[in-house]
């Protein structure tokens, strides 16, 4: 489409003429400029221009980027502005604008990008800049006149909020605001060029400078934007901006697409926000030409705040400029009208002239130029632009040329160039690889065209198929016939041989027989045929120029091959070596053996025999050597495995064992003192007859296995066995008796007791125990029975250990009444053993507190207080003068009351 003051956005003259009737007070978009064929008459044409309605809401929709000036020398300025973070005063706007349902007479320009019209709340004062992730709008959070936190001003226009700082911006930075037109189409243009990011270090301006502009038409509502550079710094608050508009009550906005409190960067971009409310402001679109109405549109809404118009019209001139006028009702008084136009070119041409060219590239052919688009009756052509024909087809020689199509009568044309090459040569030039081995598909043609007229195509059936390979592969020999054609579709037939050499042959191999240690086979291969010199190999992979190959092992050969001087190979039929076997293997008679005394194992084979196996391996030196050595416990049935190269033998024999007798004394016993054990050996293993000896001597009999022994303490008894057979075996084996000591039965010293009062008896000396008799005891089993009596009691008591060995004591209870002491009035201490000591008798007495003997001059004599001690009738270490003695003892009895007594005794030498 033909745009004439593209830096304009408003609208576009027709054909350098001004329009005289009307104003365009914004731009529509007539579509592009359009060409038809000469040969059409009628079109619809076709524009889209804005579905203008009132204001309470809006759309957004992308524009060309054609904004204002960014920098004029006029345009008004305000320090308050250029100050960081700072709205300028409120000014008068040049016309009323209307904004989300409210018109606004006044408003402010802040320095971070954005315009507001609540200016009583922001004029001349702080603006906030703190973004973060949670800041977007409608709302966007904080409060008015707070620096340090975020907040997105009512009833505003944010081109592109976010933290801008004119004061480190450089010196050609500028932030205006003017207007551009007359009414009622004028145009407020609000300009920030050349503004630097806050954070300087990590923003430098030199890459982060801001250039941007907001457009607001007059009586739409209408708003564009524009960016020339929108840079975003990530270091510095994230690098979030936001752009896009908010109605007065901070709960409705249109943004656009991903720039809401998101990073975002933008160059050379341009967006319009489009009225989108509850009524329509379109009155009609119309269709001029040269300034006269053609027609009026039909409208059909696109739903993307655009309408398409459509006007069907029928042009007979050959190129023709119209004009589309779109007449909106003004948002603040209806009773205006406001128009937005543009202009569309439609052109007729016969263009484009499409030609068929025809160079003669083989010899004999005729060179031709074919007009095959436009054709018609009422066309003629020209090659020359002087010469006419109504035919389509020209044949001239080589050359350049420029063909003409016209409408006749009319000065409606095309052109179109062409140009006829000369004839080239043209050669196939083919070459034959043949082949080197008889019968294998690997001969080759291969096809080296000489001419210009690449690229060349190949075919070997006759030309059904052509392929553009130059090279045909896995050829038998014989005769080929072919045929080559260049680009221009000229064609050359040859014919091509591809030989062959005689077939390789390769006779039957012979062999000889590999012995046992089959590394001596041989074999050798006969070959015929073919290209002489010949290679022949064993496994197919490699060769070797001598036809026979030794050291070979028995087995079949399947892989054997002849290759000729041209590396043609031919497999030879497979081939088994045999093996000559000639291995023997005897062994040594059995044998017998006394157990223990080691026999060499020694068996007769070839001396090339290199391996040995026997079995079992027990008791001998070495398993896998010739003559090893045997050293069985019992008699065992060897067997030997031997091995030359591949052949193998087996043989055995047996090496009968005398075995080591195994005499067993018993288990180990216990007896009582002065008593007798029965020893039962026992013996195994024997291989014939033995004898038996038991010792030391207190064992009788001593030849036999059992025995009686009868030793006096603790004793080790051995059993010997010796064999009769021979090998002179002498096997000993022990067993242990313990005699356990004397048990010593003790029931205590005879006592007193009182009559019917219990009375503890204490016996020790075992862990059984038995009392007799029983009836007075509470237990008769226990150690420590109590007896309860009415008259003097002798007890026996019978004590057994462990074991159940026993001996037996007594004791004499005499019973008195009490508690009292019962005390002799004499006693004889000449060391008779009867009556020796004068010991007071308690009865029920607990414990004694004194017990003392008084000579006739008062001289204290004796004294004790331990229970049931006498006196021995000496003093000072000599027998005391005989005569009479007074005696005087206290003690508490078992009801906690003191007894005391005195009186005299008797001495008596």
């Amino acid at each position: 489409m033909t745009k004439l003051l593209p830096k304009l956005l408003f609208f576009l003259i027709v054909l350098f003429v001004q329009k005289a009737n009307a104003q365009s007070c914004f731009n529509v978009n007539a579509g592009k400029d359009t060409t038809i064929s000469c040969l059409q008459s009628c079109l619809t044409l076709k524009a889209r221009i804005p579905n203008i309605k009132t204001t309470e809401d809006y759309t957004v929709t992308t524009i060309p980027y054609a904004p204002y000036a960014y920098q004029t020398p006029g345009g008004t300025q305000s320090n308050l502005v250029y100050d960081d973070d700072h709205f300028s005063d409120a000014f008068v706007l040049p016309f009323n604008f209307c904004f989300y349902g409210n018109t606004y007479s006044r408003a402010c320009i802040g320095s971070n990008g954005v315009i507001t019209f609540d200016v009583a709340t922001n004029a001349n004062s702080i603006e906030g800049f703190v973004l973060d992730d949670k800041d977007v709008i409608p709302f966007a959070g904080g409060m008015p006149n707070t620096q340090f936190m975020y907040y997105a001003p009512r009833a505003s226009i944010f081109i592109a909020y976010y933290d801008l700082n004119p004061v480190t911006s450089p010196r050609n930075r500028k932030i205006e605001w003017r207007v551009e037109g007359t009414a009622p189409c004028r145009k407020f243009v609000v300009a920030y060029s050349q503004i630097g990011n806050f954070d300087v270090a990590n923003c430098p301006n030199a890459r982060n400078l801001c250039t941007m502009q907001a457009v607001l038409y007059e009586g739409t509502g209408v708003i564009d934007v524009f960016y020339e550079n929108k840079p975003a710094c990530l270091a510095y608050f994230g690098g979030r901006a936001i752009a896009g508009l908010q109605n007065w009550d901070q709960d409705k906005a249109v943004v656009l697409p991903g720039k809401n409190g998101t990073v975002w960067t933008a160059k050379k971009e341009g967006y319009r926000y489009i009225p989108n409310g509850a009524s329509q402001l379109f009155n009609r679109v119309e269709l001029y030409k040269n300034n006269s109405l053609v027609t009026t549109g039909t409208i059909v809404d696109l739903g993307t705040g655009e309408l398409e118009a459509s006007f069907p019209v029928c042009q007979s001139e050959d190129s023709m400029s119209y004009e589309v006028r779109a007449y909106y009702r003004q948002c603040d008084n209806p009773a205006i009208e406001t128009e937005g136009s543009d202009t569309m070119i439609v052109y007729k041409t016969l263009n484009p002239l499409t030609l068929n060219v025809n160079s003669a590239l083989c010899p004999g052919a005729v060179s031709s130029i074919t007009v095959t688009k436009p054709v018609a009756a009422n066309i003629e052509y020209s090659i020359d632009g002087i010469n006419w024909q109504k035919s389509n087809t020209f044949t001239p020689g080589p050359g350049n040329y420029t063909v003409t199509a016209r409408l006749i009568g009319s000065q409606c044309t095309g052109t179109a160039n062409a140009t006829i090459l000369a004839t080239p040569d043209f050669y196939a030039n083919g070459s034959v690889v043949n082949l080197l081995c008889n019968n294998k598909p690997t001969g080759r043609v291969i096809f080296s065209p000489v001419g210009p007229n690449a690229p060349y195509s190949f075919s070997a059936d006759g030309g059904v198929t052509y392929v553009s390979n130059n090279v045909f592969s896995g050829l038998f020999a014989g005769s080929y016939k072919f045929k080559v054609k260049s680009s221009t579709g000229c064609i050359i037939d040859t014919t091509l041989i591809i030989t062959q050499p005689p077939p390789l042959l390769a006779s039957g191999a012979q062999f000889v027989r590999a012995s046992c240690s089959n590394n001596d086979g041989e074999l050798i291969l006969t070959a015929s045929g073919g290209t002489p010199f010949y290679t022949y190999s064993l496994d197919g992979v490699a060769y070797q120029t001598l036809n026979s190959f030794t050291g070979l092992a028995s087995g079949t050969y399947s892989k054997l091959a002849i290759k000729d001087a041209n590396g043609c190979v031919q497999p030879a039929n497979a081939t088994t070596i045999l093996v000559n076997d000639q291995m023997f293997l005897t062994m040594p008679k059995d044998t017998t053996i006394c157990a223990e005394k080691p026999l060499q194992l020694i068996p007769v084979t070839n001396t090339q025999t290199t391996k040995y196996k026997w079995t079992p391996a027990v008791a001998l030196n070495f398993d896998d050597i010739k003559t090893p050595v045997a050293s069985p416990t019992d008699t065992t049935h060897y067997i030997l495995t031997a091995q030359w190269g591949i052949c193998s033998r087996t043989a055995a024999t047996w090496v009968n064992v005398l075995r080591k007798p195994v005499p067993h004394a018993g288990n180990d016993t216990i007896i009582c003192f002065n008593s007798a054990a029965s020893l039962n050996g026992s013996v195994s293993n024997t291989s014939g007859p033995v004898k038996y000896l038991w010792w030391p001597s207190t064992a009788t009999p001593t030849n036999t296995l059992s025995t009686i022994a009868t030793p006096d303490s603790t004793q080790q008894y051995a059993l010997t066995v010796n064999d009769n057979y021979g090998c002179h075996f002498s096997e000993t084996d022990s067993v242990l008796v313990t005699v356990r000591p004397k048990v010593v039965a003790f029931a205590g010293i005879d006592t007193t007791a009182i009559y019917g009062i219990p009375h503890q008896l204490i016996g020790t000396g075992g862990i059984n125990y038995t009392w007799s008799p029983s009836g007075p005891l509470d237990n008769p089993f226990a150690p420590n029975p109590l007896a309860t009596l009415r008259n003097d009691t002798r007890f026996s008591l019978l004590v057994s250990n462990d074991i159940g060995c026993s001996a037996t004591d007594d004791i004499l209870v005499k019973v008195y009444d009490g508690p009292a002491y019962y005390i002799p009035n004499a006693f004889t201490p000449n060391g008779d053993g009867v009556n020796d000591k004068f010991t007071p008798i308690p009865v029920g007495i607990a414990s004694t507190e004194y017990f003392r003997i008084f000579d006739r001059f008062g001289q204290l004599v004796f004294s004790t207080n331990e229970f049931l001690k006498g006196w021995d009738g000496k003093y000072k270490g000599n027998v005391a003068t005989a005569g009479t003695y007074v005696w005087m003892i206290k003690g508490i009895d078992r009801y906690g009351k003191v007894v005391e007594r005195k009186g005299t005794v008797l001495l008596i030498l």
